[in-house]
C-alpha cells in the first residue's frame, strides 16, 4: 500500500527531515507523534565590536561575545539580524556589535574606550597624569605619565602596559585566540588572535600595539587591523590612530544546507563539518 507517495518500504519521518507527499491526516498523525516540522539549526557565534581610536593614549579594543560549545537553537525560517560596529576615529570609542533572533533576544557588545582614558569593553590609556580607562568585559587601560606619554589600550587578554617615563608610552594589552574553533576555519583566512589594544604614544619611544592594536607614535600612529576589533594607536604630537571594525561569524552543521537568503554579502565557508557565514558588515541570515 502506497505511504507518503512512496509504494513498497516507506521512509522513515523524523522532525526536521520530512520525506514524501502528505495528506491531512499524515500531517496530523506525524505531528502527534512529534516527527513533522521544519529543520532546527543549533548555531553558534562570535561577536566582535569595533576598536576604539587613539589619542596620546591606545585606544582600548573592542569586546568579544560568543556560544561556542553551547549552540542556540533556530527554526527553519527564522531571521537572524546582525550589526557589525565600526572602528572609532581618532579620539573616537568604538562602535558596538549586535546579533538579534527571536532566539537569541539581542547579544550587544560595546565598543573599545578611546585613547584618553575612556571606559568601554577595555579601557582606553590613559595620558599625562590621567589613569586608563576601565574594562567592562576586557583588560583597562594604561595610566599615563605627567609629561604626556600615553598608556597602552587595554586588549581582551591582559591590560594596557602604563607610560614608564615621560617620554616613553606603554604598549598595548594583549588580544586574544580564544576563539580559533570558529574563527580560522581554513577557507576563512581570517587570523586567530582578535581584540589587541593600541599602543600609547610617547616623545621619545613609542610603544607598540598587540595583535592587531595599532603601533604608537610621536607623530602619525598605527591603526588597528580590520575586523578584527582592535584598539588605535596613541600619538604624542599628532594624531591617533583609528580602531578596527568588528566582525561576526556564524556557523551551524553542514548537513542542514545553505540558509535560504542573506543581505550584506556574507563570505561564505564549509570546513570541518560546518557552514560558515562571515559578516565584515551589518547584514540578515533566514534560514
Amino acid at each position: 500500500m502506497a505511504k507518503y507517495g512512496y509504494t513498497g518500504a516507506k521512509p522513515t519521518q523524523a522532525k526536521g527531515s520530512n520525506t514524501g507527499v502528505f495528506g491531512v491526516n499524515d500531517v496530523v498523525q506525524l505531528i502527534n507523534q512529534n516527527k513533522f516540522g521544519p529543520k532546527s539549526y543549533a548555531i553558534e557565534y562570535l561577536v566582535i565590536s569595533g576598536g576604539a581610536g587613539g589619542l596620546q593614549g591606545g585606544g582600548g579594543a573592542g569586546g568579544i561575545s560568543q556560544n561556542i560549545s553551547s549552540a542556540t537553537t533556530h527554526t527553519q525560517g527564522d531571521t537572524l539580524t546582525i550589526t557589525v560596529g565600526g572602528g572609532g576615529a581618532a579620539n573616537v570609542s568604538g562602535n558596538s556589535s549586535e546579533l538579534q533572533s527571536t532566539a537569541l533576544g539581542t547579544v550587544s557588545v560595546v565598543g573599545g574606550g578611546k585613547g584618553n582614558g575612556v571606559a568601554g569593553a577595555c579601557g582606553g590609556g590613559g595620558y599625562s597624569s590621567t589613569s586608563g580607562g576601565a574594562g567592562s568585559i576586557g583588560g583597562n587601560g594604561g595610566n599615563g605619565n605627567g609629561q604626556l606619554a600615553g598608556g597602552g589600550g587595554g586588549g581582551m587578554g591582559g591590560n594596557g602596559g602604563g607610560a614608564s617615563h615621560q617620554n616613553i608610552s606603554g604598549s598595548g594589552g594583549a588580544g586574544t585566540n580564544a576563539y580559533s574553533t570558529i574563527a580560522t576555519a581554513t577557507s576563512s583566512g581570517t587570523s586567530g588572535y582578535y581584540c589587541g589594544g593600541g599602543g600609547g604614544g610617547g616623545k621619545a619611544s613609542n610603544a607598540s600595539g598587540s595583535n592587531g592594536g595599532g603601533s604608537g607614535s610621536n607623530s602619525t600612529a598605527g591603526s588597528g587591523a580590520t575586523n578584527t576589533g582592535s584598539g588605535g594607536g596613541g600619538s604624542f604630537y599628532g594624531t591617533g590612530g583609528a580602531g578596527g571594525s568588528g566582525l561576526v561569524i556564524l556557523r551551524y552543521p553542514s548537513s542542514v544546507g545553505d540558509a535560504a537568503s542573506t543581505t550584506g554579502s556574507p563570505s561564505e565557508y564549509t570546513d570541518g563539518g560546518y557552514k560558515y557565514y562571515k559578516f565584515t558588515g551589518s547584514g540578515t541570515i533566514t534560514l
